[in-house]
């Protein structure tokens, strides 16, 4: 009787291998069979890989560079072959087929196992070949071969995804359950669908009922924004730019914000102003920052409206203007942006842009410093130290100013420093 698959691969490459071989042993119940000890003489090993092979009905090859200069590995790839059995290539590391190996066996499947969508494929095939394997944990970074809904079901998937997002928002008399947004998520991104997809990275960026793990979120996101998911796209540039499970690189994260920015994703032509302004990915070049802060702000985006607002107040990348930057700063305050909403302080009590009035300075200071903003509390905790447009109160001023210093407010410490009370 034929048992189920048989793993070929390089010694050299057994660590990975017997991960992956775990992994799909927990995962699917399904017994996977591969040398892990050794035989030692030359002709015990071929005996027993050829009872092996003629035992198993899947082959899963593991293709590393290392598997395609193996004499064994290959040896037991072309017995496999001669034998009909089913074969499918595994890629546990980035490598390209030598021009032999490619000859022979460019027309079998293959599987990146670090994409997490070709990881679901294969599991969606592993419980289809042997009829219906139920799955006893999860495969990391994929949803249980259970979960599947039907291949090229688009609708079914859009049904999943929208019961997801009702238990990730809390919303349609839904009760917020992140443990089961990601399951959902995860059976309509087995789907292909793209949101679903980008989703899933989100869950593992941010621990939301899975255990964080930013690099796994990395790969989903890049998954969904090779597909040409817009926020899949912005969220794999964020990335990028921060170094957040990816290693920090400038010219990819500009790359992902341009292709997000062509569609019109508010947050991703901001941050295309950003790697302008500050030279990341491509040269320093605050006039064009300043114009693609402007589009996002006209979008709405609340950080490029703080942006452009900033450019207009300093005279960066364009003339000084202090009317448009109090115009900008307070449609950002407006939107909750606490940085702003002290700029709107900050012009009202010098009459930047807008008529002077220390009074109402004071109360957007106050609102922004309610918000945990630095340069609000101090300068909230200045003006009520030395009674300037608001009520004298020392006591309460030096209040603000220590939570400013708190954060790190330089000319808050060195305040302290020098009236202690």
């Amino acid at each position: 009787m034929e048992k189920e698959i048989f793993i070929s691969y390089s010694r050299r490459d057994f660590s990975k291998v017997k991960t992956i071989k775990d992994t799909i042993d927990q995962a699917m119940g399904i017994d996977c069979w591969m040398d892990i000890d050794g035989i030692e003489s030359g002709e015990q090993f071929k005996n027993v890989i050829i009872k092996a092979i003629n035992e198993h009905n899947t082959i899963l090859f593991m293709l590393s560079s290392h598997s395609m200069q193996s004499e064994w590995a290959l040896d037991e790839l072309d017995f496999a072959k001669r034998k009909g059995k089913r074969i499918v290539m595994i890629y546990i590391e980035p490598c390209d087929m030598t021009d032999e190996f490619y000859f022979s066996y460019h027309k079998y499947d293959t599987i990146d196992w670090s994409n997490p969508i070709q990881r679901n494929k294969l599991m969606t095939n592993l419980g289809s070949w042997f009829g219906g394997a139920q799955p006893v944990q999860k495969l990391p970074g994929t949803a249980n071969a259970a979960d599947f809904t039907k291949p090229g079901d688009p609708e079914g998937a859009q049904e999943t995804y929208s019961l997801a997002w009702n238990y990730y928002s809390g919303s349609n008399g839904v009760s917020r359950d992140y443990e089961e947004a990601f399951r959902l998520f995860n059976k309509a991104a087995a789907q292909g669908h793209a949101d679903s997809i980008n989703y899933v990275g989100i869950c593992y960026c941010n621990g939301y009922g899975v255990a964080q793990n930013k690099e796994e979120g990395s790969k989903w996101y890049l998954c969904a924004a090779e597909m040409g998911n817009k926020f899949g796209q912005y969220n794999i540039g964020w990335n990028y730019y921060n170094g957040a499970g990816i290693s920090k690189n400038y010219s990819e994260a500009l790359r992902w914000f341009l292709k997000a920015a062509a569609q019109n994703h508010s947050a991703a032509i901001n941050y295309v102003g950003i790697c302008y302004n500050n030279g990341c990915g491509i040269k320093q070049d605050r006039q064009e920052a300043a114009k693609w802060y402007l589009k996002a702000a006209e979008m709405g985006d609340k950080f490029a409206q703080y942006n452009i607002a900033w450019d207009y107040y300093k005279g960066v990348g364009v003339r000084l203007n202090y009317k448009e930057a109090y115009h900008w700063f307070l449609k950002a305050a407006e939107q909750g942006h606490a940085g702003a909403t002290n700029y709107v302080g900050v012009c009202l009590f010098n009459g930047h842009g807008v008529e002077q009035n220390m009074t109402k300075a004071n109360e957007w200071y106050e609102r922004a410093a309610e918000m945990g903003e630095p340069f609000a509390q101090y300068n909230l905790g200045y003006n009520l130290y030395q009674g300037i447009g608001i009520l004298y109160n020392p006591e309460k001023g030096l209040e603000w100013i220590r939570k400013a210093a708190e954060q790190g407010h330089t000319s808050a410490k060195e305040f302290l420093a020098t009236h202690r009370r």
